[in-house]
């Protein structure tokens, strides 16, 4: 797998950081027949500090897999939440 990436935060306030994430890969499967994927995402996210230790989290997606392979070509949007509590 080869690829880059790009990640940037923004510290809104003291409780809220934005963050935006861009990255594009390139998948070789080494396999018969062979198989390679190009895969480019971009994610925006927020978290949200509840407490000290606790962050809710929301991260909305897009992606575009391009296959040399019949049927392995996709676009895709997901949301993701999350609670983080570090002991």
């Amino acid at each position: 797998m080869q690829g880059v990436s790009a990640k940037a935060a923004w510290l809104a306030t003291s409780k809220i950081t934005v963050n935006l994430n861009a990255k594009h890969e390139r998948i070789d499967y080494q396999n018969t027949p062979r198989r390679l994927d190009d895969l480019s995402t971009i994610g925006l996210g927020v978290d949200y500090m509840l407490l000290r230790n606790t962050k809710f989290d929301i991260l909305m997606e897009r992606g575009i897999r391009s296959s040399n392979t019949d049927g392995n070509s996709y676009r895709y949007n997901s949301i993701m939440l999350g609670i983080n509590h570090a002991f």
